[in-house]
């Protein structure tokens, strides 16, 4: 009996001391990611002479942005000729082979001929099936350059998968791309399964860009668990009729966002420590409001923790200081007059700068913070984030902010004739007026459905419903009536 039990102790510690190597060996690739070098080509073409397409050029800025945020060094393009393409492949096997990881990212036109993909340039001149391989970028072209990098991880991201705009020119149509091999250490994602077709979409990105964009940005996720995310999403809604594809042979681990709570993943912690760990931040950020006299202060609480068992009393309390003092907003509102001598006016006299950080419409009346939520804190915003940003937002005195309609951000899009590059890029059609900042899009006060929100895009003028979680480039730009 005694020696059993002396076995089975010495089981049991081989099993810990081999589980806390394993925490250990993770913890340090995690570390190790956090300053590993990261490089991505990101290429969007949709101006095609016989069959434009509206969504790649927008999901490759949206793309970037994320990427840039992801702590990616971009190189980007839209709208390339095949040397332009080429080009920038060269230019990025040779960035990648310092080590690190590769990502190359492409929406537009792909077609596959015998088995083989290419990617469409928009000044291609395809009339017969022979002349694809001259005038198109072989994918092939692209791996070979990644393979020959000798990094540690490739990534192949094709958002091409759409109908071939040449079909009648060929002899033989397959639909979709060709599933590839995937090279040693690299991870082929396609927006749809080998030899079916997607569609370019009906709002501002593709739905497979759109969801990978929104699953990109979630921390703690494996690379492909992060892409299994995105699939379950775009099944769902596409009614079954997308579903993505990957071909992986990477033996490491990667994660596009690390989780930053923690030196592991959490799937390799317990779910009781992750709820643990929760439910201490929850109450922490309690314990520090729970007797503010500032009604924001439990407005942005209930944002964090909708569902918090703190969540009552913070509704009480905000009941309670907005009757002992109706106007608790207004009162912070504080009307500044500005000298006539600080006052900068655009070109056409429509907008006023009064030189406290807010741009007066002389048209319509209203005033708009100077800088867009990009400015202020470099990075892009979803939409609860947006919402909750202007809400804590104090410019020029000024308190009652609110998110603006989409008519109303029209408005300034219609009305700014001079288009200014926010980050020198791609162009925007704001006055230059305002502070150049970063967001290709804001966000507005109207929500589509239960997923989805309104914005209105500054590179086209176009509004359309996005999904609120998503970021994509986007950001707030605040308004409020002027008194």
């Amino acid at each position: 009996m005694k020696k059993i039990f002396i076995h089975s102790l010495i089981i049991f510690t081989l099993n810990i001391t081999i589980f806390a190597y394993a925490l250990d060996d993770n913890s340090t690739s995690i570390k190790a990611m956090r300053t590993e070098k990261r490089v991505a080509l990101v290429i969007g073409n949709g101006s095609y002479k016989s069959s434009p397409l509206k969504n790649p050029v927008n999901d490759a800025i949206a793309m970037a942005k994320v990427l840039e945020g992801l702590n990616f060094e971009v190189i980007s393009g839209v709208n390339l000729s095949k040397d332009e393409m080429m080009k920038r492949v060269i230019e990025f096997g040779n960035k990648i082979k310092n080590g690190g990881v590769g990502l190359f990212y492409y929406a537009g036109h792909g077609v596959q001929v015998n088995g083989q993909n290419y990617l469409i340039p928009i000044n291609a001149s395809i009339d017969t099936q022979e002349v694809v391989e001259v005038e198109a970028m072989s994918a092939d072209y692209v791996l070979a350059r990644m393979d020959a990098a000798k990094n540690r991880l490739n990534i192949v991201i094709l958002d091409a998968c759409r109908n071939n705009p040449f079909a009648r020119s060929f002899r033989s149509v397959e639909n979709g791309l060709a599933q590839m091999k995937a090279p040693k250490g690299s991870f082929i994602a396609y927006a749809t399964a080998p030899g079916s077709v997607a569609s370019d979409g009906e709002g501002k990105n593709g739905l497979y860009t759109q969801e990978l964009m929104y699953s990109m940005q979630k921390p703690g996720l494996k690379i492909e668990e992060m892409f299994k995310d995105v699939r379950s999403s775009v099944q769902s809604k596409s009614n079954d009729k997308q579903t993505p594809w990957e071909s992986s042979s990477i033996t490491g681990d990667f994660y596009f966002k690390i989780d930053t709570d923690s030196k592991i993943s959490k799937q390799a912690v317990p779910t009781s420590v992750i709820t643990k760990n929760n439910i201490n931040a929850e109450k922490e950020y309690w314990e520090k409001i729970k007797i503010s006299k500032d009604v924001t202060d439990f407005q942005s609480f209930l944002t964090e923790y909708p569902n918090s068992s703190f969540a009552p009393v913070a509704r009480l309390s905000i009941k309670q200081l907005e009757k002992i003092n109706p106007s608790t907003q207004q009162a912070k509102v504080v009307k500044v007059s500005i000298p006539a001598k600080r006052q900068v006016t655009s070109i056409d006299g429509r907008y006023i700068d009064s030189g406290d950080g807010t741009i007066i419409d002389s048209q319509t009346g209203l005033m708009w913070t100077k800088k867009d939520s990009y400015a202020d804190l470099g990075k892009c915003l979803d939409w609860n984030d947006s919402k909750s940003y202007i809400r804590k937002l104090v410019t020029g005195g000024y308190s009652d902010w609110r998110m603006p309609t989409v008519n109303e951000l029209n408005k300034i899009y219609e009305q700014s004739k001079i288009n200014s590059g926010f980050d020198g890029k791609f162009p925007v059609h704001i006055d230059p007026i305002f502070a150049s900042g970063g967001a290709y899009f804001y966000w507005s006060s109207e929500e589509n459905d239960s997923c989805c929100a309104h914005a209105v895009g500054f590179l086209g003028g176009k509004a359309s419903p996005f999904s609120r979680g998503n970021c994509g480039g986007g950001g707030a730009r605040a308004v409020r009536v002027r008194h």
